[in-house]
């Protein structure tokens, strides 16, 4: 130990750390083994240690449904949604949702889904934890404040290498959303081509409006469908995943006003069709 090493506790060097924490959030960090200190697990709040160290947050992973926490504070939580899972509750009461998982987890607190991702869909997902929160951020999303970044390989040469896909879309009775001329809700999406060959182009998307399935139509309607993505027009099965994930979050929180910034890296199945197609990420 370094001579007149200033000493202090444990959860007083958490709150400079993590000041848009609560204190009561910092010492369930504690309580649960998420913190260390010189590789350590910090085991009590009152823990001596180095006012000009540094303790580790170990990044949160529910054990029951192996998903990452991405962020967490008192009024909201981020995780990474894996392909398959749906991101709130269906009607069928065999299927599992995020949302599920996640009230069960902090139960008897509730928790609001603010978006949502389709099943087939994984990256950054927020969850509510207060009233507060979940109508702030809801009205974030509407004032188009929060930006969505979304990366997806689909069929065949896209031409120009950047540009925007405008229409109204409607859902069907086949639970199939539709292009119309002008009925159903207006959609708008601005897409950029990242790397591309004869078979297939790797692209950015990103969202003025989140409608339901709007990018897997607009690829679809540019003549490009999602690799793998066979209910809006891929010639290539996939078996039940296709291309497309939710690669960036970033908004400002809406009561610390920090900038929240969270980037995923692509899952197994994304790296090993970029591999076959011979894209770069």
């Amino acid at each position: 130990m370094i001579m007149n090493e200033i000493l202090i506790n444990a959860i007083e060097l958490l709150q400079k750390q993590f000041p848009q924490n609560s204190k009561s959030s910092l010492q369930k960090w504690i309580k649960h083994g998420r913190i260390y200190y010189l590789g350590r697990v910090v085991k009590r709040a009152n823990q001596p240690v180095s006012s000009s160290g540094e303790l580790t947050l170990n990044k949160k992973e529910i054990q029951r449904f192996s998903f990452p926490v991405l962020f967490e504070d008192d009024d909201l939580i981020v995780v990474n949604k894996p392909a398959q899972l749906l991101s709130v509750a269906s009607l069928d009461p065999d299927e599992r949702s995020v949302h599920e998982y996640l009230k069960k987890e902090f139960k008897p607190q509730k928790i609001y889904p603010v978006h949502r991702l389709d099943r087939e869909v994984c990256g950054p997902l927020i969850f509510a934890k207060t009233k507060r929160a979940s109508d702030a951020l809801k009205e974030a999303f509407f004032e188009r404040c929060v930006k969505r970044e979304y990366k997806a390989i689909v069929e065949g040469l896209l031409q120009p290498s950047e540009g925007t896909w405008e229409s109204y879309l409607e859902e069907k009775a086949n639970y199939k959303v539709h292009v119309t001329k002008d009925q159903g809700k207006h959609a708008v999406t601005h897409y950029t081509v990242l790397d591309q060959n004869k078979a297939a182009s790797l692209i950015a998307l990103t969202l003025d409006t989140g409608r339901k399935n709007q990018l897997r139509v607009h690829s679809q309607q540019s003549g490009h469908s999602i690799v793998g993505d066979v209910k809006y027009g891929s010639s290539f099965e996939r078996g039940a995943k296709f291309a497309l994930m939710a690669h960036k979050l970033d908004f400002k929180h809406p009561f610390t006003e920090q900038e929240l910034t969270f980037e995923v890296e692509p899952p197994p199945f994304f790296k090993k069709l970029l591999h076959e197609f011979k894209l770069k990420f």
